[in-house]
């Protein structure tokens, strides 16, 4: 006998984005971890409040998710430069021992009268040199950290970044700035540093125009005109408050 059996199933796919919300609260008890998004709703004229409740399990398997990432040929080439610097630095990094200066020896003489012999000198002393300590290079990790930074940039890759965030900046819709692949914020704290593999302190010492003055200065410009814009448009809050204090003045 044959048998035909169909069955017909139907998948929804429901996305809940929080790219724009601030988190409020983090907190975990009994091994559930709770996480609290607040957010302004302006047509309702209310505060959302949202609670994320996720296992230990499941935030460490997002840990893992999002720590172990493909490679990009830039961030392989960063990881080459980092270790081929590294090895310098090892022999550079020589331990500097001052050498043991031997002290003079000392005679010390001591008088003392012997009863009908007159003068007598005691057995000559010989004092000991004092203890030289050994006196090691320390490794400044600061100065090598901004060696190593120094060594991924060259002005090509800087004008390349600069470049990339105004011509970003001329296609986005900021009325959807709450959201991740439309923020200002993001694209300058998260997307540029790890495109570029570099910490966010220096990209934002370029933004500002505090590091490669030759060619930050040329667009010293173009980042007034930018703030300006958004701010005359209403989005202050689309801009980080950084650039705002800098160049809204």
């Amino acid at each position: 006998m044959i048998e035909f059996n169909q069955r017909e199933m139907i998948t929804k796919r429901s996305v809940l984005s929080f790219a724009g919300s601030q988190i409020d609260a983090v907190k975990e008890e009994d091994g559930i971890i709770y996480v609290v998004f607040k957010e302004e709703n302006n047509e309702q004229q209310q505060l959302d409040i949202w609670v994320v409740q996720l296992t230990k399990d499941q935030f460490s398997q997002v840990r893992r998710e999002i720590d172990i990432q493909p490679i990009s040929k830039e961030q392989l080439k960063a990881i080459h430069a980092k270790e081929a610097q590294k090895k310098r630095d090892e022999k550079e990094s020589v331990s500097i021992v001052t050498p043991s200066i031997p002290e003079p020896e000392v005679d010390v003489t001591i008088e003392k009268k012997t009863p009908g012999h007159g003068r007598k000198l005691a057995n000559k002393t010989v004092l000991p040199p004092e203890p030289h300590q050994e006196v090691k290079w320390k490794d400044n990790e600061d100065v090598k950290e901004a060696r190593r930074i120094r060594s991924r940039l060259d002005n090509d890759k800087i004008t390349k970044m600069l470049d990339m965030i105004f011509r970003w900046d001329s296609k986005n819709d900021y009325t959807k700035y709450r959201n991740a692949n439309h923020s200002l914020s993001h694209l300058l704290k998260k997307t540029i540093p790890n495109q570029f593999g570099l910490p966010f302190d220096s990209c934002r010492r370029i933004y500002l125009g505090q590091s490669y003055f030759d060619i930050t200065n040329n667009y010293k410009s173009l980042w007034k005109k930018l703030v300006a814009k958004l701010i005359a448009k209403g989005f202050h809050d689309a801009i980080p408050p950084y650039l705002v204090k800098h160049y809204g003045g």
